[in-house]
């Protein structure tokens, strides 16, 4: 029992850092992330009021599963620049829109079209598994 429990602390600790770290920490060749951090303030402008496909990445610092998501939508940030934007949220800074947003379940991905939520998914998965769930919301 006691190799149990251990065995859960370290995968729920794997990937976490110190506070104040950053949801990504991985460096990449392709340059900085085109993903747009957004706060209770700047979230209507950044994801209501635009016009084309957004998907918002709600997460927090503590979450294991968030942190391995957080590389995957960095990468199809630079991917689908053009298609898409890509914005985060992180939900122990920015409780009221979480509250609004309904999170009960992180991390959490949002899909915005004309400022209208157009689908949400809970949990990690694999980045081609984003891709298509995403290309196939915002044709």
């Amino acid at each position: 029992m006691q190799k149990i429990l251990a065995l859960i602390c370290v995968v729920m600790l794997a990937g976490c850092g110190s506070p104040g770290t950053p949801q990504s920490t991985a460096k990449k060749a392709a340059g900085p992330s085109k993903v747009v951090a957004a706060t209770d303030a700047t979230f209507d402008t950044e994801v209501l009021k635009n016009s084309g496909p957004v998907v918002v990445d709600l997460w927090a610092i503590w979450c294991g599963p968030c942190r391995i998501l957080g590389p995957v939508m960095d990468e199809l940030s630079d991917e689908m620049d053009g298609k898409i934007k890509f914005v985060k949220v992180d939900i122990d800074k920015n409780k009221a829109l979480a509250e609004k947003m309904k999170v009960e379940g992180i991390p959490l991905l949002i899909i915005f079209k004309d400022g209208k939520e157009i689908d949400r998914s809970v949990g990690v998965r694999p980045k081609e598994d984003v891709r298509a769930w995403l290309e196939s919301k915002i044709k």
